[in-house]
């Protein structure tokens, strides 16, 4: 009877929600990044990149720290699985290998700006890191899981967690 019941469960459940995401931003990525600037999210969109549904987004750089980019366009997945979340007015430092007018933005090439706002206290952090002086998790805590989406949400809290 047991093996009865898993073998139904097993095809009655849907397939697990593995997937496989891109690798996070490291320090050494980071510090290798020809083109690494800093921009603010203008607007967002649902659209289409290659036939697959984005988020799709205008940026507007604000600095160029290495290289010039010619980037004006976001995309990313929404999904839970591999997902990104990026706000409209807040600040985003990218690293990219190459330059264009449009990338994906991943956790292994954008960075959210802790407050949103880029100032004095993030051009030292992205400087230091950038230099060698400290590793990614230093200048900047949350790292690239700050635009990640986890799977599955967490649960909410009950008021018998809270007491």
């Amino acid at each position: 009877m047991k093996r009865i019941l898993l073998l139904l469960m097993m095809l009655i459940a849907p397939s697990a929600m593995a997937c496989e995401c891109a690798e996070e931003l490291t320090s050494e990525m980071a510090r290798q990044a020809p083109h690494v600037f800093v921009f603010r999210v203008i607007s967002l969109e649902v659209g289409e990149v290659n036939g697959e549904r984005y988020a799709v987004g205008k940026i507007r750089v604000i600095a160029n720290v290495r290289g010039k980019t010619t980037a004006r366009e976001i995309y990313y997945r929404t999904g839970w699985c591999c997902g990104v979340s990026m706000d409209p007015g807040l600040d985003y430092i990218g690293f990219l290998s190459s330059d264009s007018e449009r990338f994906e933005s991943s956790t292994a090439s954008v960075l959210r700006i802790y407050m949103g706002q880029f100032d004095r206290r993030e051009v030292d952090e992205l400087e230091a890191l950038l230099r060698g002086r400290k590793a990614l998790r230093e200048a900047f805590p949350f790292g690239p899981r700050a635009i990640k989406r986890d799977w599955p949400p967490p649960p909410p809290c009950s008021i018998a967690q809270q007491e």
